[in-house]
């Protein structure tokens, strides 16, 4: 709810239009079964850094799963995808695969996207969070922050977020807080998240509380992505709302599953990597299904092009790709 009043001095007539044509879209193509696009994106990601600090489990960065021409976007790169960006489009996710902190432009970037009144968020790992860090975002406008927590001690933490310090983390959520009170700001919002493990769906109740007394406005649960079937026997949740995958008779976990319904973040996001080429979600991490590339054609091309048309139509007919497998909608 926080977050929903913040955003809403972005909400132009043009863009709540947009999010009229958006759900009209998604009922038609529902309907008719054939993508019906009557609308802009009304949110965008944008891949500023493709490279992290962290050695984390199950992430694709990890292991060498990622191929991108370059590090880090480049500015022509930044500035083609936003001078193209569609009217609809009002909120910014300032990330993708990688720690968008190691991005030495971060701010400057935040800076410039602010100037095309878009809601800013990013998401980080915290471990950069220092006290130059923080002051250049609060004072670059962005919005929102959201910080990979994920435990209330530092063997737990320690066991996902390899690479990371859990006190000196919990000393950057501070200072943090402490620079927002100081400058009397009430941006960014910051969300503490915590994926749900087995190991440490013991600590929700704690970090709910502590999270709260350290000055977090946002507090989020979320399920883990698995792309190993053992690994996430061992380690999914026990808790059923944090189960994202089935197991079969034997109570093996089966990490593919049908689609079912319609996708609707083909209908309202659309994203750009780091070297400008569009793949068709953020669940296309390697960018197997690529739309188009921003060098080569605008945002609407890409949007309303063949290729994401056909992907839609596909998805429709059941005619799933295999990253739409292995995701929660």
């Amino acid at each position: 709810m926080k977050e929903f009043f913040q955003i809403i001095p972005y909400l132009t007539c043009r863009r709540i239009l947009n999010l009229f044509a958006y759900s009209l879209s998604i009922i038609l193509s529902k309907v008719f079964r054939r993508p019906v696009l009557m609308n802009h994106p009304y949110g965008i990601s944008i891949e500023s850094a493709a490279t992290c600090n962290f050695s984390c489990a199950e992430c694709p960065l990890t292991e060498r799963k990622t191929r991108r021409t370059n590090t880090f976007m480049s500015c022509d790169t930044f500035q083609q995808t936003l001078s193209t960006l569609m009217p609809g489009t009002f909120y910014l996710n300032l990330y993708f695969q990688g720690e968008p902190l190691l991005d030495p432009k971060i701010d400057e970037r935040i800076t410039v996207a602010k100037k095309k009144k878009l809601f800013v968020s990013i998401s980080t790992n915290g471990s950069l969070l220092n006290k130059k860090m923080a002051t250049k975002l609060i004072d670059s406008g962005l919005d929102k922050i959201i910080i990979s927590i994920d435990a209330t001690t530092a063997k737990t933490y320690e066991q996902y977020r390899i690479g990371g310090d859990f006190d000196l983390l919990m000393e950057n959520l501070d200072t943090l807080v402490q620079l927002k009170k100081k400058k009397k700001s009430k941006k960014p919002l910051i969300e503490a998240q915590m994926l749900v493990f087995a190991f440490n769906e013991e600590e929700i109740p704690a970090f709910k509380t502590i999270m709260k007394e350290k000055g977090a406005n946002i507090i989020r649960y979320k399920s883990p992505q698995f792309y190993s079937a053992k690994n996430a026997g061992k380690d999914m949740s026990n808790i059923a709302k944090f189960q994202r995958y089935k197991k079969d008779s034997d109570g093996n976990v089966i990490i593919e599953n049908k689609t079912q319904g319609i996708c609707k973040r083909l209908w309202h996001t659309i994203l750009v990597s780091s070297d400008g080429v569009v793949p068709i979600c953020c669940y296309d991490k390697d960018v197997k299904h690529p739309m188009g590339d921003i060098s080569k054609q605008t945002l609407g091309e890409i949007w309303k092009g063949k290729s994401y048309m056909q992907f839609r139509q596909n998805y429709l007919k059941g005619k799933s790709a295999n990253i739409c497998l292995n995701c929660a909608k």
